[in-house]
């Protein structure tokens, strides 16, 4: 049996907090919130998918980024991804569709089996698990 991916979403903003722990939910991770860039700091390292808001108080999501560099799959999400940090293995811009999710955490999965990271997404392989989800676009 594969152990379940851990995931950190840090976000200031509660709401996408929130969606973002059901979404990776839906598609068998296992969730931990923070609200600011000092606590995904602090904890990233414990985690296979750190996703980061690029825009919070104090370190922000490219700050926290490169303090994290190589230590978990790092997302930025943004609705503002031009001039994104390039410290980040993948971009999942706000608003986004589930089957952005499901290609971010299928490309952590493989590379986490790949025993390295892996900095392009590959096709939405999690389809079954984004069923569950709803998706709008």
């Amino acid at each position: 049996m594969t152990r379940r991916l851990r995931v950190l979403v840090a976000d200031d903003h509660e709401a996408h907090r929130r969606l973002l722990d059901d979404l990776f939910t839906a598609l068998g991770c296992t969730v931990t919130t923070v609200p600011d860039g000092e606590s995904a700091v602090a904890a990233g390292p414990r985690f296979d998918i750190v996703c980061l808001d690029r825009h919070m108080p104090g370190i922000g999501g490219e700050a926290a980024a490169r303090q994290l560099q190589g230590s978990a799959y790092l997302v930025a999400c943004t609705s503002h991804p031009e001039g994104i940090d390039g410290a980040f293995d993948a971009i999942l811009p706000k608003p986004f569709c589930c089957c952005e999710l499901a290609e971010i955490v299928e490309a952590a999965s493989a590379a986490r089996r790949a025993g390295r990271r892996q900095r392009r997404s590959t096709p939405c392989a999690a389809a079954d698990a984004v069923a569950k989800v709803a998706c709008r676009r």
